[in-house]
């Protein structure tokens, strides 16, 4: 592996990075060509999807069955792609992933009425894409990269996706807004929807092709089912459940307010979207450069305490201003609550690992279904509660995830205290 550039010195000039650039492993330069392209149309996938199947549904209730069916199909993808890796290249594999987002977003619009069979079938197809997606490039990650390099991948790759965060949101939803506003493909919005399902698959084609010029070599096959669970292991699950009962909201709920109390404008949805993406890299990074290992509660019961506060201002004002207060705190409060816990999890992922001599990606895989278990709990909460009274899900059950969050709060302790008896104990 080419390391050399890893020790150059800081850089002085925008040719100086290329050369840096240059200097690093063919496959890592691959990878991260490839992400970055692929950036570009995350999110669509991510946030414009749910946008168009709540105007066309006006039903809260079809876009969180479709967040479900979405996360029903990560892990069962998860799943069949361990075992794929042993049929098929790995770049294949992550290649199919990206071009089966766009066979989802299609499948979509081509449905002419949306009901909830159709709507749980795309989220299936988008769940298995983003599955067998996720599940490649964290495997490429650890292929292309080594201990000496691997910081400074990361650090780009981050760079990239934060600034396709930034761009990305504001362009697709001023170029929707535009086709009413400027009369564009007719005035229907519906048709920008299907011109951006074309310009994710020739980006999903063109990262497909980028990642067939690496020289990739898939992992050995590795076992990675046990259903024999330390004690310090359950306790990391119950940690994900609670994250899990979250998830589903940090992406379906701004989208369905936004919608249904802001007069369904995707470019206001957009703009959003970007100006939370820059309230949260400056937290983050301002968290990130002064906190140590030990703040991580704390870190945690603050996210938790931006999360209840939003959620608060949103059930108080249910109006324009409660979304905009929701938005802001939410998206401040999320990412700081997934920097306290992801760290706090991998540790144990390395230690129990250690101690039980079994891969990490057994654990990474293990995780997902803790993840789940919560993700369908929190779902279904917001579908009864939505079946009852639309109102009260989007005011008070908004309020009551982020305080069913604070169960993350105790078991993370536990896991901390776990950890350091662990390392206590190797010393």
């Amino acid at each position: 592996m080419a390391t050399a550039a890893t020790s150059a010195t800081p850089a002085t000039s925008l040719g100086h990075e290329i050369r840096f650039f240059l200097a690093t492993p063919r496959n890592m330069r691959v990878l991260l060509l490839t992400n970055f392209l692929f950036a570009f149309a995350l999110p669509v996938t991510d946030l414009f999807v749910l946008a168009y199947v709540m105007r066309n549904s006006q039903d809260p209730r079809l876009v969180m069955e479709y967040q479900m069916a979405l996360f029903t199909g990560i892990p069962l993808a998860f799943l069949a792609n361990g075992y794929l890796l042993r049929l098929f290249p790995i770049r294949f594999l992550y290649g199919f992933g990206m071009l089966l987002t766009t066979a989802s977003m299609a499948y979509l619009m081509s449905l002419h009425r949306l009901g909830a069979g159709g709507v749980a079938a795309t989220g299936l197809i988008m769940g298995a894409a983003m599955g067998v997606y996720w599940a490649n490039r964290d495997f490429l990650a650890l292929l292309a990269t080594d201990d000496a390099n691997r910081n400074y991948y990361y650090a780009l790759e981050t760079f990239f996706g934060t600034l396709c965060g930034l761009v990305v949101p504001a362009a697709v939803g001023w170029f929707i807004a535009g086709t009413e506003t400027y009369g564009w493909l007719g005035g229907d919005r519906n048709h920008a929807y299907v011109a951006l399902t074309g310009v994710v698959f020739v980006l999903a084609c063109g990262a497909t092709a980028m990642v067939c010029q690496g020289r990739f070599v898939n992992p050995d096959p590795v076992h990675f089912l046990h259903v024999r669970l330390d004690p310090l292991w359950r306790r990391v699950l119950a940690m994900s459940f609670f994250r899990g009962v979250g998830h589903g909201f940090g992406t379906t709920a701004p989208t369905i307010l936004v919608m249904r109390l802001m007069g369904g404008k995707e470019g206001l949805l957009g703009a959003m979207q970007t100006g939370g993406t820059l309230v949260m890299i400056v937290g983050i990074y301002l968290v990130g450069r002064t906190a140590k290992p030990q703040h991580r509660l704390g870190i945690l019961l603050a996210g938790l305490g931006l999360c209840i506060a939003g959620a608060a201002g949103n059930a108080f004002f249910f109006s324009a201003i409660g979304v905009i207060v929701y938005f802001v705190l939410g998206t401040l409060g999320r990412p700081l609550l997934d920097n306290a816990v992801t760290p706090v999890q991998v540790r144990a992922m390395e230690l129990l690992a250690a101690r039980e001599k079994r891969t990490p990606f057994a654990y990474l895989f293990n995780n997902e279904f803790g993840l789940y278990a919560g993700r369908l709990a929190g779902g279904l909460l917001f579908i009864v509660a939505a079946t009852l009274s639309e109102e009260v899900a989007l005011r008070y059950v908004l309020l009551a995830i982020p305080v069913m969050q604070l169960g993350m709060a105790y078991f993370c302790r536990k896991v901390m205290r776990g950890c350091g008896e662990m390392e206590g104990a190797k010393a």
